[in-house]
This record gives C-alpha cells, sequence and structure tokens, in this order.
C-alpha cells in the first residue's frame, strides 16, 4: 500500500509538470510573457532546480520584454546551465539524446548558452552546447555555420568541413562566406580540386573574394597550382573588387 502511495505520487508530479510546461509553453507562442513569467515563478518556488521553470523564466525576461535586464536574463541562463550541469552528475541524470522531447524543449536555451561561450572566445564549450541542440536544427544553415566557426577555431577541421558542406550542398548554396571558408579548409588539407571549385563559387557569389585570395595564407599549398593561377587571372566585371582581411571568415 505505502509503495502504492509512493508511486501515485510521482505520477501526479510527472502530470503535473508535463501540465505546467504545455499550459506555459502556448502562454510563450502566444507572446503573453507576462503571463510566462507568471507560471514559471510559481514553478520555480516550489522546486528551484527545475529546468523547465528555469526555460520559462529565461525567455520570459528576454530583452524584448519591456521589463527585462540583461542581469535578469543572464541570472536564469546561468542558473539553467548550473542545474543542467548539475543533472548530468546526477544519477537520474539531464535529458539526453533518448528524452528527444525534453531535448527539443530546451535546444534553444542551449544555443543561448552556447553563443554566450562563443563571443567569449571560448570555443571548446561552445561546441559542447551546440552540439546539445543540434538535433533540432540539423535544417538551420546558420547553425552549422556558428558550430563550423567553433570546430575552424578549434583546428577541428574536418568537423568544420562536414558543417560547411551542409551548409552549402544542401541548405545555402548561395553562402559565399561558406563556400570561401571550404576553399581555406580544403587547401590546407593541400586538396586543390576541392578547393578551387569552392573558392570558384565563393567568387561567383561575392566577386570581392578574388582579391581576398590573393593575400591569404591559406592558399599557400595550392598558391603554385595552375587551377589556382588561372582562377587568379580569370577576367570578369568586378575585377575591381576588393576584400579586407585574409584568413578563414
Amino acid at each position: 500500500m505505502y509503495i502504492r502511495l509512493i508511486l501515485i505520487a510521482l505520477l501526479a508530479t510527472v502530470v503535473s509538470c508535463r501540465d505546467f510546461y504545455s499550459s506555459t509553453e502556448k502562454l510563450l507562442e502566444k507572446k503573453d510573457l507576462a503571463a510566462v513569467k507568471k507560471s514559471a515563478t510559481r514553478e520555480y518556488r516550489k522546486d528551484s532546480t527545475s529546468l523547465e521553470a528555469l526555460y520559462f523564466m529565461y525567455w520570459a525576461d528576454l530583452p524584448e520584454h519591456p521589463k527585462a535586464t540583461a542581469a535578469d536574463t543572464n541570472k536564469y541562463l546561468e542558473s539553467f546551465e548550473q542545474q543542467y550541469v548539475k543533472a548530468s552528475t546526477s544519477p537520474k541524470g539531464a535529458p539526453g539524446a533518448s528524452d528527444s522531447l525534453r531535448m527539443r524543449r530546451f535546444s534553444r536555451i542551449f544555443v543561448s548558452i552556447a553563443l554566450k561561450y562563443f563571443y567569449r572566445n571560448s570555443f571548446d564549450a561552445a561546441i559542447k552546447w551546440f552540439q546539445l541542440a543540434e538535433g533540432s536544427f540539423s535544417g538551420d544553415a546558420q547553425f552549422h555555420a556558428l558550430l563550423a566557426s567553433c570546430y575552424i577555431m578549434t583546428r577541428q577541421n574536418s568537423d568544420a568541413i562536414a558543417h560547411l558542406r551542409t551548409v552549402v550542398d544542401h541548405l545555402d548554396p548561395k553562402d559565399a562566406r561558406s563556400c570561401y571558408n571550404l576553399g581555406c579548409l580544403y587547401s590546407l588539407q593541400s586538396d586543390t580540386a576541392d578547393a578551387i571549385g569552392y573558392l570558384s563559387m565563393a567568387i561567383k557569389l561575392d566577386p570581392g573574394y578574388k582579391a581576398k585570395m590573393s593575400s591569404d595564407a591559406d592558399f599557400d599549398n595550392i598558391r603554385s597550382t595552375s587551377q589556382f593561377a588561372a582562377l587568379q587571372n580569370a577576367k570578369s566585371g568586378s575585377d575591381s573588387a576588393t576584400a579586407s582581411g585574409s584568413g578563414l571568415e
């Protein structure tokens, strides 16, 4: 009888959590942020470690909200991150890939945490949080380009290539920057054919990259090839275009 009562109590808790999430998510979809904050605050007071409560507290206090402050937003973001990491080391564990519903729920806040580290130049940490959201953003070209940038900055070029190929080959073939970065990465691997192929695509989309390639050290491995010379010497109506800087973008 005692065990049965415990099971009933646990079931009631699960149902209550689901009801809280679904009802509050509807409020968020309606952009009724005041109501979202009220609902999340009530849940947060019951359990300050609730990832769902922290999730909604964060979104309710984004800068778009008239009463939001940067400090409030960061506070809930930091709290979510801390509780997620803490849950990951507990016997029950934080939601993993098999818990697809909760991973989808939290994917946007995972990206927010990843961007926090990205803009702090903490690329290894950014990669970890981006990877948690990857399943929900598999069709998002900007997501793949950002993750590729992290891999580039940590010299994980094969992973960077994989994500940039997803962008250019499947999601956004007109992304000139991703094409150029693929040209750079393939050149660093001394893969002349692919380097020239993607560099040609970049120049076609944005002629300014033709000036950039001339002084970009990333192309030193293929600079002496006839293919590179032909591309560099090819005439076009936009040869006067210029680009500043050098290297992977």
